[in-house]
């Protein structure tokens, strides 16, 4: 029991009020209820809606994650529906721009490719073609002596699969280790050199005028 005593006044008599515990926090029982229902109802809320904020930011993101890892990928120019927060749609734009010039970019470098490996074909058919007009043997040869490219004349005398061998062993066997051969002095200074040498000549060895050059940058 809960209970509360107030003496009147000007007399002996006072008043005594009695009630029962249970009855007295009947109303905070009801208030503790409510408030648990307003919380529990509350906490709804707040899980709705940081849901569905996460599925409105988590969306997009997850499409610009998407496509930036098919733009690495190669994929380029492939764009994305700009949605989601003010955040996620500027980055969206940026990215768009981004893939679409990377892909402007990688198709004027394929373009300019193309046309520079049309250009050094023909180049090479044109120095070929001047090559072949060359009565004199000429053959070109890289820092190992290796043979690299002749023209008509050389490979009339030598045969057509000197291409890839070494200089010596077509014309001079043994003149490798000579450190005055016109190629290796020209190898060494770069600077042209001429000299008379002992060559095999279809079946035999013959003199022969060698001239070598160093081939320009």
């Amino acid at each position: 029991m809960l209970a509360a005593y107030e003496p009147v006044p000007a007399s002996t008599w006072g008043v005594l009020v009695e009630v029962p515990v249970s009855q007295a926090l009947a109303s905070l029982e009801d208030l503790k209820w409510q408030a648990l229902g307003f919380g529990g109802v509350f906490a709804i809320i707040l899980l709705l809606v940081a849901l569905w904020a996460a599925k409105r930011l988590g969306d997009p993101l997850t499409r610009l994650a998407g496509a930036a890892e098919e733009a690495v990928a190669g994929t380029l120019g492939k764009t994305v529906a700009p949605r989601g927060p003010r955040e996620v749609v500027e980055s969206t734009i940026a990215f768009n721009r981004m893939t679409v010039a990377l892909k402007q970019s990688h198709e004027q470098l394929e373009e300019r490719i193309s046309e520079r490996t049309e250009e050094l074909r023909r180049s090479r058919e044109f120095l070929q073609l001047l090559l072949d007009s060359i009565e004199e043997r000429v053959i070109v040869v890289d820092q190992d002596c290796k043979i690299i490219s002749t023209n008509r004349e050389a490979r009339r005398m030598h045969g057509d699969d000197i291409v890839g061998r070494c200089l010596f062993s077509v014309l001079e066997p043994g003149a490798e280790a000579d450190p005055g051969h016109p190629v290796r002095r020209t190898l060494e200074t770069g600077k042209p050199f001429t000299g008379d040498r002992s060559e095999r000549v279809g079946g035999g060895q013959g003199i022969v005028r060698m001239e070598s050059f160093p081939r320009s940058a």
